[in-house]
């Protein structure tokens, strides 16, 4: 995902897809992008690694804080499957 430029926080959500359709929250950070443009992020908490296993989830990227250069309505998702 890219970032705009002077993005200062963002939340970045980890959703696992449930079977009947909805979504159970697997983790949740805030982090300080240095720049806008590319950006890794690494869920290094140990929730998150007992939580994962097979299955769908979607990752949420948006404004964190009241400094968010990204509106709400501008959130950015992607999803991945672990098999």
């Amino acid at each position: 995902m890219r970032l705009a430029a002077g993005t200062r926080m963002v939340r970045i959500s980890l959703y696992r897809r449930l079977g009947h359709g909805g979504y159970d929250l697997v983790g949740q950070l805030l982090r300080v992008p240095g720049k806008g443009g590319s950006y890794s992020v690494r869920m290094n908490d140990a929730k998150v690694r007992r939580a994962l296993r097979k299955g769908s989830y979607t990752v949420e990227v948006a404004p964190g804080g009241s400094s968010g250069r990204i509106s709400e309505a501008d959130a950015r998702t992607a999803s991945f499957r672990v098999v």
